[in-house]
C-alpha cells in the first residue's frame, strides 16, 4: 500500500502538472490567429518552426533542387506569408533531410492552419502511444501508466509547447527510442535496428547512442540498422537525385555551434539546450572545445558498454532501464544540435525511470532521480540565465547531473535483481 508521504508527493505532481497542461492548453488557445491571417496575438506566427516544414514542402514540390538554397527558402517564406513576414523573428532555415520535405510535400497540400492541426494530432498521438507501449513493456500497471502519460506529456512544456505546438520533429525521437527499445528488450533485435535507422531525420541526436549500440547490440541489429539506412539513403537518392543529397549533406554539417550557414545564420549555444552547447558557452577556444567533446563522447560511450556489459551479465532489469535511461539521455545531451523541443525526446527515459523507481531503487536514489526529471519540467521558468557575460541553459546542467545519476546507480552495486513479467 501506498505510503501517506508517497500519496501526497503524487498529489502535488499531478496537481502540478494539471496547473502546466492548463497553462500549455490556455497560451495555444488564447493565441490562436484571426481568421485569414496567421500571425498570433503574441505577435509570432502560428505553429513557429511549423512554418519553415510546410514552406520545405511547397518547395519540394514546385523547385526541388532549391530545397537546400537557403536564400531562396527565405525568399520562399517570405513570399507565403506576405506582410506577416516579420513576425518571424528571424531566419528559419530548413536543414533536414530530402524525405522530410517529401513528407511534407503531402502535408502542405492542405491549408496552413489544417495543416498544422494534422501534423500535431500524428505528433500527439504517435508519442503518446510509443510511450505507452513502452511503459506496458515493463510492466507498469495500464491505468496509472495513462492517467501518468496524459498528465505528464501534457505538463511537460518541451513536448506539449515546444514541439508540439510548434510543430516540430522531435516525436520521431520518442517512436524512434521506444520502439528499438521494446523491440531489444524483446530480442527482435533486426526490427530494432530499422527502428533506429530512422535516426536519419536528424543523426546528430542519436550518435552517442548508435556508437553503444553497434558495439554492443548483435549483428542482427546493425543488419537491420545498415538496412534501414541503405534504403532511406536509397530512396532519398532516387527521390531527389545525389546532388541535392550531397547539397544537404554540405548544409547540414555547417549547422553546428559557432559556424555559418550563411551570413548572419548560425546555430547560437544560447539556444543549445545540450552538453556541448555547455561546452562551446564555456571555452572560448574552437579547437579546445572539439577535444573536449570527443573526450567526453569517448568516456560516455566507454560507461555505456560497461552498463551493458554488467546488465548482461546481471540478468538484471534493474541494470536494464538504467541503461537504456542513460543511452537516452546521454545522446540527445551530447547532440550538437539538441534545441528546446528536442528535449522532448527525454520522455522516453522518464517512462523507464518511472518503471525503475517504483520497485528498485533506494529512497535517497529515487529523491535524486526525482529531483532531475522535476528539473527538466520547470526548466522554462528559468530557462536561459547568464554568468560572466554568457547565456546558459539549464537544461545543459541538468543533463550533467541525471547522466552523473544513472552512472553512479548502474555502477554501484544493486540490492535487486528480481525480474518484471514482460
Amino acid at each position: 500500500m501506498t505510503s501517506f508521504p508517497a500519496r501526497a508527493s503524487l498529489a502535488i505532481a499531478a496537481t502540478l502538472l494539471v496547473i502546466f497542461a492548463v497553462q500549455a492548453v490556455g497560451i495555444v488557445y488564447s493565441n490562436w490567429p484571426p481568421l485569414h491571417r496567421l500571425t498570433q496575438p503574441n505577435g509570432q506566427i502560428l505553429g513557429g518552426d511549423f512554418v519553415t516544414f510546410y514552406n520545405a514542402g511547397h518547395i519540394a514540390r514546385s523547385n526541388p533542387d532549391k530545397l537546400y538554397d537557403l536564400s531562396f527558402q527565405e525568399q520562399s517564406l517570405n513570399a507565403f506569408l506576405g506582410d506577416e513576414a516579420g513576425a518571424l523573428g528571424g531566419k528559419l532555415p530548413f536543414v533536414y533531410p530530402p524525405l522530410v520535405a517529401l513528407l511534407f510535400s503531402f502535408i502542405s497540400l492542405l491549408p496552413y492552419k489544417s495543416a498544422y492541426i494534422v501534423w500535431g494530432v500524428i505528433s500527439f498521438a504517435a508519442a503518446l502511444t510509443s510511450l505507452w507501449l513502452l511503459g506496458r513493456c515493463y510492466g507498469v500497471p495500464s491505468k496509472g501508466l495513462s492517467a501518468a502519460l496524459v498528465l505528464g506529456s501534457l505538463g511537460y512544456i518541451p513536448f506539449i509547447l515546444n514541439c508540439v505546438a510548434s510543430g516540430q520533429l522531435a516525436w520521431i525521437g520518442i517512436v524512434l527510442f521506444s520502439g528499438t527499445i521494446i523491440n531489444l528488450t524483446k530480442r527482435r533485435e533486426l526490427l530494432a535496428g530499422l527502428f533506429f535507422s530512422l535516426s536519419y531525420y536528424k543523426p546528430p541526436l542519436f550518435l552517442l547512442a548508435l556508437i553503444i549500440l553497434f558495439i554492443c547490440s548483435s549483428s542482427k541489429f546493425r543488419l537491420g540498422f545498415l538496412a534501414g539506412a541503405v534504403i532511406l539513403s536509397a530512396a532519398s537518392v532516387l527521390y531527389s537525385g545525389l546532388e541535392l543529397v550531397s547539397s544537404y549533406f554540405a548544409v547540414v554539417t555547417r549547422y553546428t555551434y559557432g559556424q555559418d550557414l550563411q551570413p548572419g545564420l548560425q546555430l547560437p549555444t544560447d539556444q543549445g539546450a545540450g552538453i556541448v552547447a555547455l561546452i562551446f558557452a564555456s571555452i572560448s577556444n574552437r579547437t579546445l572545445c572539439l577535444w573536449a567533446v570527443l573526450g567526453l563522447i569517448v568516456l560516455l560511450s566507454c560507461i555505456g558498454l560497461i552498463l551493458n556489459r554488467r546488465m548482461k551479465a546481471g540478468n538484471s532489469l534493474r541494470l536494464e532501464l538504467i541503461f537504456y535511461s542513460f543511452l537516452v539521455c546521454s545522446s540527445v545531451g551530447m547532440s550538437a544540435q539538441c534545441i528546446r523541443y528536442d528535449l522532448s525526446i527525454l520522455l522516453v527515459a522518464f517512462v523507464m525511470l518511472l518503471a525503475l523507481t517504483a520497485r528498485y531503487l533506494d529512497n535517497i536514489d529515487k529523491f535524486v532521480l526525482a529531483a532531475c526529471c522535476c528539473g527538466f519540467y520547470v526548466e522554462w521558468f528559468y530557462r536561459g540565465y547568464e554568468w560572466h557575460g554568457k547565456v546558459y541553459n539549464i537544461s545543459s546542467v541538468l543533463f550533467v547531473a541525471i547522466i552523473a545519476a544513472l552512472t553512479y546507480m548502474g555502477l554501484k552495486n544493486g540490492k535487486s535483481k528480481a525480474q518484471l513479467s514482460v
